[in-house]
């Protein structure tokens, strides 16, 4: 609920064309939500039967988008995209601790089948970033627990996410470079400003 775009704007118009009495608000509302459940029930053959359900939900999941795609060739059209979210950039990690890389991702649903892979680049300077190695490839969530090895040199990094999606690749960077120092490398943070 709440959601609202040109993919809902889409929506409203395929269910108005299939003959529902929905308005073109662009905001996914319950007056949506409850005409979608309509639509489900009309269709529950290709949309509730294959999940082992019996009534509408209102959620516009794959079985419910793969209709209205078959009926009115809808789509969405955000280009697909990934955000780095953790590391990314300022952060200092240490060799065998356990950190959270974490990302989001729009116009394509990781959980459906569309896994990223995770890659530790060198940071040598601006735009030039070799890649020292996959960190995991085919990850199908949104996160990755990483254990930093021992064989990863101090240094600056960054991070990349990259998925192929609809043919074509897409990935992020870290904003900027993150450090890895050695187990026991003392951190300083500055939690208020330094006497003058």
């Amino acid at each position: 609920m709440g959601q609202n775009g040109s993919a809902v704007i889409a929506l409203q118009t395929a269910l108005q064309k299939d003959g529902e009495s929905v308005s073109i608000t662009s905001t996914f509302d319950e007056q949506t939500a409850s005409v979608v459940t309509g639509f489900q029930q009309k269709y529950k053959n290709y949309i509730l039967t294959p999940v082992g359900l019996q009534y509408g939900t209102g959620y516009v999941g794959s079985y419910t988008r793969a209709k209205l795609n078959a009926l009115f060739g809808c789509h969405n059209s955000q280009k697909p995209s990934i955000t780095v979210l953790s590391p990314n950039g300022g952060e200092t990690w240490q060799v065998g601790n356990t950190y959270t890389i974490k990302w989001s991702g729009a116009g394509y649903d990781t959980y459906g089948g569309k896994p990223v892979d995770i890659n530790l680049l060198s940071y040598v300077g601006p735009n030039n970033y070799p890649v020292v190695m996959t960190i995991a490839p085919s990850i199908s969530n949104n996160f990755y627990n990483w254990v930093i090895p021992s064989s990863v040199n101090t240094g600056a990094y960054i991070v990349r996410i990259s998925s192929a999606v609809t043919g074509e690749v897409i990935s992020d960077l870290s904003d900027s470079y993150f450090k890895i120092v050695a187990t026991g490398t003392p951190s300083i943070t500055t939690t208020s400003p330094l006497p003058s």
